[in-house]
């Protein structure tokens, strides 16, 4: 809703929603409770101490040139929301240390070095990115989707200490793995710097090439037979990453020629693979799992909705809609992050 759309529905002016916003003005409990109603959240929600907003960060993977400044906080809101609520399940466990942090290296190098910080070794596919990832400390947050938008990253936290990445449900598995890994690039190198602009989207480029097919491993395959769509096919199921994405990594590391790379993407054109590679080569779907994973510790399976969202103060319904872009214990056969290594006690920090 907008601020005008919301106004109408209260029946005040649009003035005195953006001053309430702002925090120039305090509403009447009348107001409060019309206000609730019309967002469908609990009153609670609105006067329960915020834990924190999300500082300025990277913006939306691939759109930021088309990015309203209304879609951006739309987006940054709802990341808000799943934050804080994992933040409030994360205070009963203990700490999860933080592997990653701000490289002053080059892409390729602060990308090897990130390998080995998040517990990688030097030449192999990831099997599972994303929970690779929670096991570094960073929050991976499910959003809704947006619309020609995947995700995005910022450091987060009173002292901005904690290294979150916001993901969009929609994206094609092989899409979703290189926001991730292109959102962590911007996590370690671009730090306060200017999202979006062409040097800083080149170097996330780079690093995510070098991060998700490290040159030691991707070559030695690449070599082993000739480059061909259906050979690209059979290594985005190994790799995790489009048939697109490995032959430009092919022509990167000087596996094949200019002229072949052409040749090749004029194949994938004809083919009518650019916006949808064939069903055959698709990339399972991965799911965060760790704010699931808490609530399941906390509360018990099958999860009681109305109990976490009485505690949480949200509506059942959006914790129902939070908790279901999650993987649950049936999901996921990759082993649990252990029990006594939860929390992230910098977030609380008033």
């Amino acid at each position: 809703m907008t601020q005008q759309d919301l106004a109408k529905a209260v029946g005040v002016l649009q003035g005195s929603i953006a001053k309430i916003e702002n925090g120039r003005k305090f509403p009447s409990a009348k107001l409060i409770a019309a206000i609730a109603h019309h967002v469908r959240q609990p009153l609670a929600f609105f006067t329960q101490e915020s834990f924190l907003e999300l500082g300025d960060g990277t913006l939306l993977f691939r759109a930021k040139a088309n990015i309203s400044r209304k879609q951006e906080v739309e987006a940054r809101r709802h990341a808000e929301v799943v934050f804080e609520f994992g933040l409030r399940l994360a205070d009963k466990f203990n700490s999860l240390p933080v592997a990653i942090a701000p490289l002053k290296e080059k892409p390729v190098a602060a990308a090897q070095l990130a390998r080995k910080q998040i517990g990688l070794d030097e030449i192999s596919p990831i099997p599972h990115l994303i929970r690779a990832v929670e096991k570094a400390g960073i929050f991976v947050l499910a959003i809704p989707s947006f619309e020609d938008r995947y995700a995005f990253a910022v450091w987060g936290g009173r002292d901005q200490k904690i290294p979150l990445i916001a993901v969009a449900e929609g994206a094609s598995g092989d899409r979703l793995r290189f926001s991730v890994a292109h959102e962590l690039g911007h996590l370690v190198l671009h730090k306060g710097a200017f999202a979006g602009s062409k040097q800083v989207e080149v170097e996330a480029h780079e690093f995510t090439a070098e991060f998700l097919a490290p040159e030691k491993g991707i070559r030695r395959e690449l070599m082993l037979q000739q480059i061909t769509l259906d050979r690209l096919g059979e290594l985005k199921l190994r790799w995790g990453i489009s048939i697109q994405a490995l032959l430009r990594r092919s022509f990167e590391l000087g596996v094949i020629t200019e002229r072949q790379h052409r040749y090749l993407l004029q194949q994938v054109s004809m083919r009518g693979w650019r916006m949808r590679e064939p069903a055959e080569y698709d990339v399972p779907m991965e799911k965060p799992r760790l704010i699931r994973q808490m609530a399941e510790r906390i509360y018990g399976e099958p999860l009681n909705y109305e109990l976490i969202a009485s505690e949480a103060h949200l509506s059942a319904e959006n914790v129902k809609l939070l908790l279901e872009r999650y993987a649950s214990s049936a999901e996921t056969h990759v082993p649990e992050v252990p029990s006594n290594v939860l929390r992230f006690p910098m977030a609380m920090e008033r």
